[in-house]
């Protein structure tokens, strides 16, 4: 048993020797007023909350075995409370008393009811010796492979920043991903806490890739443009030297232009075609000199194609319901199909063009060098501004595995007389500021365009962003696209904000996507599978 009154002359002792230095209040905002917390503890010990208070002041200036001491008390008194047991994991991880750390876990564990099958799978994975020494990194994604209750942020700031002096790839590797996830946890905005932390993790461990992508990310959400170039383009550079490589949520960096870059595009990209678009073959539907009123844009590879019949079907079946009445061109961009694809839609074409009026599909394929996610993603940005040209009216450009609701042609009434664009801005305030998340985390799902002079300068700008960008020696491409809208945002919409109507299209989204069901394999199989085998029986059922 804890001897409170011992415990109690210490931690009075160790608060009055502190008492001339400003606490670290920017980290953690318990401690802003520490005196009413020890007078709190004095009257009433066993108060939960203030032993966590006292834990976290005494952790903050390095006395770690006293901070443990609080905590022994807490979890004597209140066993039920597992995130203690954690917070204790922590500071022995601090002081290298790795065995230490591995009990606290292991009790933590035990209060937090895991199966014993759970527990053990947990433990062994930390046992590892390529993990054990640095386990204090590893214990979330474990936590999450079983859908466990996380750690605690305000536990987790203890941890950082780590000096990394001697430290081999695999842990920088995992503290980088470590510590961009904890930063996630912060505010962006109203950035005391973020800005402290970055300050402290630059004096331990210097310039390293992890530190510019937090710092970019910062000046991004300041609207500090130069500097969040300078430090994307330094996130880059240590990233590749470095071996350290970024994960898809913070991949951005790598395909990131500029300013300078942009201001250069056209000049850059003239007379470029690194993806030999112009070897592709396009069947143009006949419009019958009618104009359309909306286009929807497509692109896929071969593998992602099995996702066209049913989001073809889905408008079709809309269109029917809407009475005919909107005259709808649907193209997609098909990289690297197969005969059986190829056939499937010259036949559909053929059938559309002969049975549903006011209805058309057009289609192009071809092969790029480059066969990887990015590309694929991207290859409808690429043709896009060819099919404006060929289609000047509204446009969405879609993600192919989705499908539009039955109400899809009301909802783009409504779109379309109401807003100029329809955007996933979801980390956005009502004046187009960002305010949270990478720059990059602009969804490219659905976009909606609406305002027909801006959107043959985007469609424009958004191929040559991607044409100059996109580079095979990049550890990864896979957020091009969403770099290329967001910047296609800043430069074409945010400007005229207070004169564009601008709608986040998650509100009213005139399409489903597939995240919305769960995994693509149920999407796939939602409301019953539709692909190429069944795809002439089920239209001919529902038009007759």
């Amino acid at each position: 048993m804890t001897d409170i009154t011992n415990l109690t002359e210490n931690v009075i002792n160790f608060v009055v020797s502190h008492k001339d230095t400003a606490p670290p209040v920017l980290l953690d905002q318990d401690l802003q007023d520490t005196p009413p917390v020890i007078t709190a503890f004095q009257h009433t010990p066993h108060t939960l909350i203030n032993l966590k208070k006292l834990a976290k002041y005494c952790a903050f200036y390095k006395n770690y075995p006293l901070a443990i001491q609080l905590l022994d008390l807490a979890t004597e008194l209140y066993p039920h409370q597992h995130e203690y047991h954690y917070f204790q994991a922590i500071l022995y991880f601090k002081q290298n008393n790795i065995p230490a750390t591995m009990l606290a876990i292991e009790k933590m564990l035990q209060i937090m009811q895991t199966s014993e099958t759970q527990k053990k799978h947990i433990l062994n994975r930390l046992q590892d010796e390529n993990f054990k020494k640095h386990c204090i990194f590893f214990i979330d994604n474990l936590l999450k492979e079983f859908n466990l209750p996380l750690t605690q942020r305000e536990f987790n700031i203890f941890i950082l920043p780590y000096d990394l002096t001697n430290k081999d790839q695999m842990i920088q590797y995992y503290y980088s991903v470590y510590f961009v996830m904890f930063c996630n946890t912060l505010k962006w905005v109203d950035n005391g806490q973020l800005t402290t932390l970055l300050a402290i993790e630059y004096d331990v461990n210097g310039s390293s890739p992890w530190y510019h992508l937090c710092m970019g990310r910062l000046a991004w959400i300041l609207h500090d443009r130069k500097q969040a170039d300078f430090h994307f383009k330094q996130a880059k550079k240590l990233s590749i030297k470095q071996n350290i490589i970024f994960t898809t949520g913070d991949c951005g960096v790598y395909t990131w232009l500029s300013d300078e870059e942009i201001q250069n595009l056209p000049q850059l990209q003239k007379d470029q075609d690194p993806f030999q678009l112009k070897m592709w073959q396009w069947f143009y539907a006949d419009l019958k000199e009618n104009h359309p009123d909306i286009s929807i844009i497509l692109g896929c590879d071969f593998k992602y194609f099995r996702y066209f019949p049913k989001f073809l079907f889905s408008l079709i079946k809309a269109h029917i319901q809407n009475n005919y009445q909107e005259k709808t061109v649907i193209s997609i961009c098909l990289d690297n199909p197969s005969p059986e694809q190829i056939k499937f839609l010259r036949k559909t074409a053929e059938y559309i063009h002969l049975h549903i009026p006011y209805f058309y599909l057009t289609f192009g394929y071809g092969l790029c060098p480059y066969q990887d996610g990015a590309y694929f993603a991207s290859v409808r940005y690429l043709f896009a501004p060819e099919l404006f040209t060929l289609y000047p009216t509204q446009t969405f450009i879609v993600d192919i595995d989705a499908f539009a609701y039955s109400d899809f042609y009301s909802r783009l009434k409504n779109i379309k007389n109401k807003y100029d664009f329809g955007l996933r801005i979801y980390a956005f305030d009502h004046y187009g500021n960002q305010i949270s998340g990478e720059p990059w985390c602009l969804g490219a799902g659905i976009l909606y365009l609406g305002d027909l002079e801006k959107t043959k300068a985007i469609l424009q700008f958004l191929k040559q962003y991607v044409n100059y960008a996109y580079d095979p020696k990049n550890p990864l491409n896979w957020c091009i696209d969403q770099c290329a809208l967001v910047q296609a945002f800043d430069y074409y919409i945010k400007p005229f904000w207070n004169t564009l109507s601008v709608t986040d299209i998650d509100h009213n989204p005139p399409f489903l996507l597939s995240h919305i069901i769960g995994e693509k394999d149920d999407f796939y199989n939602h409301e019953g599978v539709i692909d190429l085998d069944n795809f002439h029986e089920v239209l001919q059922q529902l038009i007759h």
